[in-house]
């Protein structure tokens, strides 16, 4: 059994790991909700036992907020997401967990973060992800800001100045790294969020509805599929249009601070 050191980004509104077997990037809603609940169309349900109670993730609620470190469903959510880091059944490993840019630089809040997870941790957790049995031994929590990517596979970008976006759930976090040394970064207060929730409001006002499902919508826009809400057919090119506007100028904003020639961008 080899020991293993682990990425794993919780951010407020998708986890993304990466397959250390396969070196694929995977990401699933960073919701939780107790009991099973069974796949649809769109939800990526990842049913999870542990401690003998059955959890759903990638829905139900979101997990957010300074002290979520500290809760029972951060825990599981880091356990899941370990467990879907490799086939193994028993995983040795460091995690290295990203922290939020404006965070990171709060030493005092890191070292609290860290506390927190660990005083959690049991020696050897064990817990059922995709109805496999998973030993995992954690033995140290590291902590790096948005895009650890870098600081897992240096060899891989030694050869490139890199530049990583992070399309969050609250915000949209930028690193430059020049020698694999973070050189630049900024924090844009337009994440993924910001865009659903417009979708919705207009959505809302222009068909006089009140959906609870925009995940469900946005999907189906993007995949050219009919969406029909209180009797009308919505116009599917109205919100590509406004999702294509919320790129644009978020990357306005990022090519302003970087000068992104000859750099690897890399999105996390």
């Amino acid at each position: 059994m080899k020991e293993r050191n682990i990425a794993v980004d919780i951010g407020n509104s998708f986890i993304k790991i990466q397959n250390i077997e396969t070196e694929k990037f995977e990401k699933f809603p960073s919701k939780i909700a107790v009991g099973y609940n069974s796949l649809d169309e769109f939800h990526q349900v990842i049913p999870v036992s542990y401690d003998g109670y059955d959890y759903s993730v990638g829905v139900g609620t979101y997990v957010t907020g300074k002290d979520r470190y500290k809760n029972e469903m951060f825990k599981i959510l880091l356990l899941t997401a370990v467990g879907k880091s490799t086939n193994e059944s028993r995983i040795t490993c460091d995690v290295t967990l990203n922290v939020p840019i404006e965070f990171f630089k709060d030493k005092e809040f890191r070292e609290q973060v860290k506390k927190d997870i660990e005083k959690q941790l049991k020696k050897i957790e064990y817990i059922t992800v995709d109805g496999i049995l998973k030993e995992i031994s954690i033995n140290k929590i590291n902590l790096w800001l948005e895009g650890c990517i870098i600081a897992l596979m240096p060899d891989k970008f030694a050869k490139n100045d890199v530049v990583v976006i992070d399309f969050g759930g609250d915000t949209i976090n930028c690193a430059e790294y020049v020698n694999n040394n973070l050189a630049n970064n900024i924090t844009i207060k337009a994440g993924v969020l910001y865009i659903k929730n417009s979708i919705e409001a207009e959505i809302n006002s222009t068909h006089k509805s009140k959906i609870d499902n925009i995940d469900d919508i946005i999907n189906k826009i993007l995949d050219k599929k009919e969406v029909t809400i209180n009797k009308e057919v919505i116009d599917n090119q109205k919100y590509i249009k406004m999702i294509e506007f919320y790129l644009n100028e978020n990357f306005e904003v990022i090519k302003r601070t970087f000068n992104l020639a000859d750099k690897l961008i890399v999105f996390t």
